[in-house]
């Protein structure tokens, strides 16, 4: 992601798996924890392209239209 004095800053994205033992609010619990609340990001699926790798564009362009 876009950061104002180191240029770019990592980000991670969660997607639960079909089938997981974790709840999205155990899950949430257990960023926040670990996190700054607005760093945790919980999404059903990731956006992908057209060869199956994660859209990191669009998931980019997301978080600057949140205002992150």
């Amino acid at each position: 992601m876009p950061h104002p004095s180191k240029g770019e800053a990592a980000e991670p994205w969660v997607v639960l798996q079909t089938g997981a033992k974790a709840g999205e609010n155990e899950l949430r619990a257990y960023c926040c924890k670990h996190l700054a609340p607005y760093k945790v990001r919980i999404r059903e699926t990731l956006p992908r392209t057209m060869v199956g790798k994660v859209g990191r564009r669009e998931l980019a362009a997301e978080a600057r239209a949140a205002g992150n």
